[in-house]
């Protein structure tokens, strides 16, 4: 027991300290590892792309309600795209796509930020899509140990479907955590809640839509973005997100892409790191950006 005295004091610090330092060395868990916290802002919205590959008309919802920064960024860098030029059907002279955009926040000091345009990707719209996901199936459990350890994060899956909603193929390309912890503890908490939303992808049933059009494409390239929020589940308004008119901002450790063999050069790279809107995106691989713009500009903040 240590005395009162200054001498007894500092040998108390001093094996205090170095009881401290035998838990770090000998527990993998004790010491946060350097992460990589993100900020990005997620817009949807629709583009139409003509038969050379010039965009015609695009729209992002409420996008005048956002930062001048953040319009003239994204006016700029759609204003340089470039896509594949497109086989249309006779009488038709434009695609029209849905879009999801999304801007990384770099903070450059004194309050101030750079965006730049980190990802697009493109997808059908919905009404076009041969099959349906059937309602209940595939319901994500959240991982028991990472409920009580408070871990929250998203899992983004991408998959290959047929026309008739047989799941060929499903793989998570990056999972994202809400919080940071040790090496060892981050990649555990991602191998649990990626487990978990690749097993409710798999278990996820598509059927065939009633009166839909007879595909021209034997497979289609869905994402799927799952989220693990304590704070969602609860009821309560996520402390990692936060909503605005035009997109959504949300702050993240980013994780590791992965990409699998059996995806087409280019998918998981269009579609950009970071979190997503949580919903389903079936993409598009006839649309295909020969160029990404510019994509850089400088803001006092992700304000609004």
């Amino acid at each position: 027991m240590c005395s009162g005295r200054a001498w007894s004091l500092a040998r108390c610090g001093l094996q205090l300290m170095l009881l401290l330092l035998v838990s770090v060395w000998w527990c993998p868990a004790a010491a946060v590892a350097e992460v990589d916290v993100q900020n990005t802002l997620e817009m949807q919205g629709t583009i139409d792309i003509g038969r050379d590959g010039h965009v015609l008309d695009w729209s992002v919802p409420h996008l005048d309600q956002a930062p001048e920064g953040i319009r003239q960024l994204v006016v700029r860098t759609i204003a340089e795209w470039r896509f594949r030029p497109l086989v249309l059907p006779d009488g038709v002279d434009r695609a029209r796509s849905a879009m999801q955009l999304r801007l990384l926040a770099i903070p450059q000091g004194a309050g101030r930020v750079s965006l730049r345009v980190t990802g697009a990707s493109f997808g059908h719209a919905e009404e076009d899509l041969p099959f349906v996901r059937r309602r209940q199936s595939g319901m994500v459990v959240y991982p028991e140990q990472a409920a009580r350890a408070g871990i929250e994060g998203s899992v983004r899956i991408l998959m290959l479907i047929r026309p008739d909603g047989l799941v060929l193929q499903a793989d998570v390309i990056q999972v994202n955590l809400f919080r940071p912890g040790s090496g060892y503890d981050m990649a555990r908490w991602r191998k649990l809640l990626g487990r978990a939303a690749l097993d409710a992808a798999r278990r996820a049933r598509f059927v065939a839509r009633p009166g839909a059009a007879t595909p021209t494409t034997s497979a289609f390239y869905v994402f799927l973005p799952v989220t693990f929020a304590l704070s969602v589940a609860s009821g309560s308004p996520s402390a990692h997100e936060r909503q605005v008119a035009f997109g959504r901002w949300t702050t993240y450790i980013a994780g590791p892409i992965h990409r699998p063999a059996w995806a087409e050069p280019g998918i998981v790279e269009d579609l950009g790191p970071g979190p997503d809107a949580g919903r389903l995106l079936v993409l598009n691989p006839r649309i295909s950006l020969l160029n990404s713009g510019d994509g850089a500009a400088s803001s006092s903040g992700p304000d609004g």
